[in-house]
Order: C-alpha cells, then sequence, then structure tokens
C-alpha cells in the first residue's frame, strides 16, 4: 500500500516530515496525510515524492494500483476494514520506528 512504501521510504532514509516537505514543496500536513493513509496523491505528485525519496514512480505506481484493489475488496466486503482504533500499517510497519 502507498502509505506503506512512503512512511517506510521516509524512515529508512533517517527524514522527517519536514526534510521531506522542504525536499518535495509539499506541506508536512500534507505529507503527514498520505503517510496515514488519509489523502491519495495525483499523477504529478507521484515523481515529486518518487524523487524526494529515492522510491521509482513505477513502485509508487504499483503501490497506488494495489490501494484501488484493496479499497474495492473493503467496499465490497466491510469486514476487511481495521477497527476502530486500530494503527493504520500494523503489522506491515512494526519494525519501523516512528519518528516525526
Amino acid at each position: 500500500m502507498l502509505h506503506h512504501v512512503l512512511y517506510g521510504a521516509r524512515v529508512r532514509a533517517k527524514l522527517t516530515l519536514q526534510n521531506v516537505s522542504e525536499r518535495t514543496g509539499l506541506t508536512v500536513s500534507y505529507h503527514s496525510q498520505l503517510e496515514n493513509g488519509k489523502r491519495r496523491p495525483s499523477a504529478a505528485t507521484l515523481p515529486i515524492l518518487g524523487a524526494a525519496l529515492a522510491i521509482s514512480s513505477e513502485d509508487l505506481m504499483e503501490a497506488l494500483a494495489a490501494d484501488n484493489v484493496s479499497r474495492t475488496k473493503r467496499q465490497k466486503d466491510p469486514s476487511l476494514t481495521r477497527p476502530p482504533g486500530a494503527r493504520h500499517c500494523e503489522p506491515q510497519c512494526e519494525d519501523a520506528p516512528r519518528t516525526g
């Protein structure tokens, strides 16, 4: 999923949200929303994110496509949604430390 890819790349690069904001020209708030799965980037934003985080645009497009498939499955089967209060990236991101 795209938000896992973005978060993981930022943490591996030891960047803060502020660092990414400075590299992309996007706001800290917007990037935070992307990492939390609350927003979806436009096609024009993907290459900007990729360049800042050293991720290919193709990998980002694949992650975005996976989000679309997952969203469709959740719409068909509501039992696949996260329970209230669950973290957005459990267990996929449990090995990554949470940093600003």
